[in-house]
C-alpha cells in the first residue's frame, strides 16, 4: 500500500495532541505541524517528507524514486508530482506558474497515472482526476484539514466510525455512484469528486470544479467523430508510451520479475 498524506493548518505553528493509527506515529525527523503528547513532533508511519510546516506533505509506502517529483521555483511554490507522468522538469516548472494565477485543467492533462499537489503560498491545490482512478480524500482534523490518496488512514487518524448510510447506499443502488455523492465507508471522510480539486487556504477547505461543463440550455456544436475516435486513440498510445519509457524495476536476483513489455 501506499498513498499521499497532507495536512493544512488553520494557522502557522499550530499544534494539535495525539495522531492515532496507521495513519500516524511519532517520529524524529520531519517537520509535521502537530506535536504528540509529550511534546514530540509527529509524521504518517514510514513517511517521507516532501515538504514541512506550515503545510506538510508526505508520501507513504513503497514509492519507487522516479515516481516521486518535486519542482520548486521558491520555497513557498512548488508542485509535487506522484506517479507515472510523462510531463519533464520544465513543463511542471511551467505548469506551477500557471497554476499561481489559479489555473488547474493542464495540470491532469499529461499522460500517464498521477496525482499533482500544488503549493502557492497558504494555497494548497491537490488536483483530482477526471475519472476518479486516483481518489483524493479529506477531513477536518486539528483545526485544519487533513487530506490523503487513501480514506482508512484518515478514518484512523480521526478515529471516524462507519458511515452507515454509504453502506446502505452501496447495498442497494450499488450501479449508481451519485447515490453515494462524496461520501466514504467511514464518518466524516470525504471523497473529492472526479474533475474537481481539493483546494486548502490556510486550512479552510474548498471543492472546484476545474473541467468546462456545457450549458443543458444551449446545445453544444456537434463534434466530428473522426476527430474524436483520434483523440482517444493519440491519448491512449501517449499513455502507453509513457509508461513503458518508466524504468524497470527488478524485485531482486534470482527472483523471475515476470514478462517485461
Amino acid at each position: 500500500m501506499r498513498w499521499l498524506v497532507g495536512w493544512s493548518s488553520a494557522a502557522v505553528g499550530a499544534g494539535a495532541a495525539g495522531i492515532a493509527g496507521a495513519a500516524g506515529s511519532a517520529g524524529a525527523n520531519g517537520s509535521a505541524g502537530v506535536t504528540g503528547y509529550d511534546g514530540e513532533t509527529v509524521q504518517p508511519v514510514g513517511a517521507q517528507a516532501l515538504w514541512g510546516d506550515p503545510d506538510p506533505l508526505w508520501a507513504v509506502g513503497d514509492w519507487r524514486p522516479d515516481e516521486v517529483r518535486v519542482v520548486t521555483a521558491d520555497p513557498q511554490t512548488r508542485i509535487a508530482v506522484l506517479g507515472i507522468c510523462g510531463a519533464s522538469d520544465e513543463q511542471l516548472r511551467v505548469a506551477l506558474f500557471a497554476a499561481r494565477g489559479g489555473a488547474l485543467r493542464h495540470l491532469t492533462a499529461w499522460p500517464g497515472s498521477y496525482t499533482a499537489v500544488v503549493q502557492v503560498g497558504r494555497r494548497i491545490t491537490v488536483c483530482g482526476d477526471l475519472a476518479g482512478a486516483r481518489p483524493v480524500f479529506h477531513t477536518p482534523w486539528a483545526g485544519g484539514t487533513a487530506y490523503a490518496t487513501a480514506a482508512l488512514p484518515l478514518a484512523d487518524l480521526v478515529e471516524a466510525n462507519l458511515d452507515f448510510g454509504h453502506l446502505a447506499a452501496l447495498l442497494a443502488t450499488p450501479d449508481v455512484p451519485a447515490a453515494l455523492d462524496d461520501s466514504t465507508p467511514y464518518d466524516g471522510v470525504k471523497r473529492v469528486p472526479p474533475g474537481h480539486a481539493l483546494i486548502l487556504r490556510a486550512g479552510a477547505r474548498e471543492i472546484a470544479g476545474y473541467e468546462p461543463v456545457a450549458s443543458l440550455a444551449v446545445a453544444a456544436p456537434s463534434a466530428d467523430p473522426d476527430r474524436a475516435v483520434d483523440g482517444v486513440r493519440d491519448a491512449l498510445l501517449e499513455a502507453v508510451r509513457t509508461r513503458l519509457a518508466a524504468p524497470r524495476h527488478v524485485p531482486g536476483d534470482g527472483i523471475d520479475p515476470g514478462p517485461v513489455p
